[in-house]
């Protein structure tokens, strides 16, 4: 008999690293799927910072004043020209008149499982968080934050978290504008310090 030269994997070999794979694919899916609420939130407070750097950006360069309003109770915010066009008030931070709507987001559209508030977590500067998770100051019908030609502001901040069976405090995030400079910045709730970050 003549010895044949045997390359590659038998069956049995085969059918061994198949279940190998199922079995790590079992143990890692469900950690991953756990982590979907977290990386929600990361976006959209990632996501609301650069609106806000965007709205900042933009009373710069037009030399007009541009504000940010949010509507907790309807989940979404607008950013709009506050320059007082067709018959609007400059710089009061409602939408009124012919002031131009740049971008309007809807957090159901792409958040659906977040809300503007906390789990029990400080204001970021100290003081007291509204019920609803936005401390800007209210103006019409929502809360707005306004931005000046030189870049600054007003202070103020807000909050989000995800709506989860088990909510989590270190899935908490923060966006606080501050005022003079007009600085954005965005923190996530560390429980291990029981601080912002």
């Amino acid at each position: 008999m003549s010895s044949l030269n045997k390359k590659g994997f038998t069956l049995i070999e085969m059918m061994v690293v198949i279940a190998l794979i199922g079995i790590l694919l079992s143990i890692a899916i469900p950690s991953i799927l756990g982590q979907r609420p977290l990386w929600k939130v990361n976006g959209a407070a990632r996501g609301i910072l650069t609106d806000m750097r965007l709205t900042q950006s933009k009373a710069i360069r037009s030399g007009d004043m541009h504000a940010i309003v949010f509507y907790a109770s309807l989940r979404k915010y607008e950013i709009f020209e506050d320059n007082g066009a067709g018959g609007g008030t400059i710089g009061d931070g409602i939408r009124n008149g012919g002031e131009a709507i740049i971008k309007t987001v809807n957090l159901d559209d792409n958040y659906k499982d977040l809300l503007f508030g906390t789990i029990g977590a400080p204001h970021v500067s100290g003081g007291t968080i509204p019920a609803d998770g936005i401390d800007f100051p209210t103006r019409g019908p929502g809360k707005s934050v306004r931005f000046r030609p030189d870049g600054s502001s007003e202070d103020g901040s807000l909050y989000l978290y995800p709506i989860t069976t088990t909510p989590q405090a270190s899935w908490q995030r923060a966006v606080e504008v501050i005022g003079n400079t007009g600085r954005v910045r965005a923190f996530s709730w560390q429980t291990s310090s029981a601080s912002w970050k």
